[in-house]
């Protein structure tokens, strides 16, 4: 599948965006009303991926990370790498899973949800 320029635009808009996200409407006019169809077959022809755990721990801030951290009896506190590195070597990885919040307007809250409390 070669990209149109269009579909280089949609990319340039869902970088770092989770990929149940949607193009919201006001934008359509800009990407087109099929928009959030092609961000289906971009993701079909691995333009677009499913984020490692590890992406995701190292997009969250640090309040998030230092919460979580302690939510398994680790220490919240260090530099954003410090955490980060904690909880990738620290916590398994399948208990690091994304975690869609509470949805307002067009965006959606994003964290980690720990298996057991």
């Amino acid at each position: 599948m070669a990209l149109s320029i269009r579909d280089i635009l949609i990319l340039d808009y869902f970088d770092g965006k989770p990929v149940h996200h949607k193009i919201p409407p006001y934008k359509l006019k800009i990407y087109g009303q099929d928009a959030n169809d092609r961000i289906g077959l971009l993701y079909e022809n691995g333009w677009i991926r499913y984020s490692r755990p590890q992406e995701t721990v190292s997009m969250l801030p640090d309040k998030a990370l230092s919460d979580f951290l302690k939510r398994y009896g680790l220490s919240g506190e260090g530099s954003h790498a410090e955490l980060t590195g904690r909880v990738i070597s620290q916590i398994p990885a399948e208990d690091l899973r994304p975690h869609q919040g509470r949805q307002g307007g067009n965006r959606a809250s994003h964290g980690l949800r720990p298996e057991r409390p």
